[in-house]
């Protein structure tokens, strides 16, 4: 949809609140793109983000690529799914090798499955990809639980990121933003929860 708004000549920054999320799917993605005399912004609404603020400038190469990484970073940081199936990649993990096999594998197949559907422009049904995310989660965590020798979780976290790269996938189709950059924020924020996680997890078991 297009609309025109009309301001004083001093309000250079417009503060917008999104909560098409609530209200559509929580994986809804809204991008939004405003267009001035002095310039046009675009800004990415969805569970993470739902206030953004528009300065109406034009950016510079390297800001772009660092807010489109930010913005990546911050799927993986402020999505409930995304840190609770991180958290269970280390708890499954039975070592530091084996966490950097599932996380190599997880991360690669979330990436090329977010690449794939990006390109292809397949949408998934309204919650698919938080219901598959959901999944992915229990079945780690049973698995964990009934199977602690099982060998090739590498395998099983390859596959699962194929799933958890449908949201990424349907981000990258709807933001007209750099796949590099916003998946070099993914992984990049990916490995370090990773690392925080398993040295939490370490510590803990060693205190108890």
């Amino acid at each position: 949809c297009t609309s025109r708004f009309a301001w004083p000549e001093d309000a250079a920054v417009v503060e917008v609140e999104c909560d098409l999320p609530e209200a559509v799917a929580p994986n809804h993605v809204h991008v939004l793109r405003a267009v001035s005399p002095d310039g046009a912004e675009q800004q990415v609404f969805d569970y993470a983000s739902r206030r953004q603020t528009f300065r109406f400038r034009p950016m510079g190469v390297m800001e772009r690529i660092a807010s489109e990484a930010k913005a990546g970073a911050a799927r993986i940081l402020l999505g409930p799914a995304q840190l609770l199936f991180l958290f269970a990649l280390v708890v499954a993990a039975r070592s530091r090798e084996e966490l950097g096999q599932m996380t190599a594998a997880f991360l690669t197949t979330l990436a090329a499955t977010a690449v794939a559907v990006s390109v292809l422009g397949w949408q998934p049904p309204p919650g698919f990809a938080d219901a598959a995310g959901a999944l992915t989660i229990a079945y780690l965590a049973v698995e964990t639980l009934t199977l602690p020798e099982a060998g090739g979780r590498w395998l099983v976290a390859g596959g699962m990121g194929t799933f958890h790269g449908l949201y990424f996938g349907v981000f990258l189709q709807q933001a007209s933003m750099s796949p590099a950059a916003v998946l070099f924020g993914v992984l990049t924020m990916a490995v370090l929860v990773l690392g925080l996680l398993y040295g939490m997890v370490s510590k803990l078991s060693k205190d108890f």
